[in-house]
């Protein structure tokens, strides 16, 4: 059994200390989970497009450098470039980009912060850079329950706390953390909101 397996936790990633590669790592290595990377890119027209969601271990197949026919790019270029991740499976994101019952979506925020803090459920929350939040905490024995009921309890929590529910999918993408945010162009940094 592995240290995290039966409590909650949370990671946070420091941008200055843990290049995207070292975070990646460690979602992979120590939590066991082969996250998936993608990058948007302007179009033609004009709009956003993303490319193809990759596996991490997928892209570790190939060395640093290697073209790599399949990304357009080498390696090393499609991690650089990538502006959103998979949530692990035992991670849980609210994400919150309404003000719902709240003068604000900060109000908002914070009050989801309160009601983790006061479960004593630890978390980060960091703004996204656009006019959101994401607070993210993780829960290793959420990795015991099947992936339906995995859902089901993400979704609970996020109803519960009257956050959006779209992310509590095994295939919800979400921007990274520490990186320049897709809409806005500013980075996905941490905040206190208490």
């Amino acid at each position: 059994m592995t240290h995290y397996q039966n409590k909650f936790f949370n990671i946070h990633r420091d941008s200055v200390n843990y290049t995207k590669q070292d975070f990646f790592n460690l979602l992979s290595n120590k939590y066991g989970f082969n996250i998936e990377l993608s990058h948007n890119y302007l179009m033609s027209d004009g709009t956003i497009g993303f490319s193809k969601w990759k596996s991490w271990l997928w892209l570790l197949q190939y060395n640093p450098n290697e073209y790599v026919d399949d990304l357009f790019m080498t390696r090393n270029e499609f991690i650089e470039k990538s502006t959103h991740r998979s949530i692990l499976d035992i991670e849980i994101v609210f994400d919150i980009d309404e003000k719902g019952d709240y003068i604000s979506i900060e109000e908002n925020a914070k009050h989801v912060c309160i009601e983790l803090k006061t479960l004593n459920k630890p978390f980060v929350c960091y703004s996204t850079g656009s006019k959101g939040f994401h607070i993210h905490t993780f829960c290793g024995s959420l990795r015991d329950l099947s992936s339906t009921e995995r859902f089901e309890f993400k979704k609970k929590l996020m109803i519960f706390l009257k956050t959006d529910s779209l992310k509590c999918g095994n295939r919800s993408m979400i921007a990274i953390e520490g990186e320049p945010h897709w809409k806005s162009g500013k980075i996905k940094k941490e905040v206190d909101l208490l």
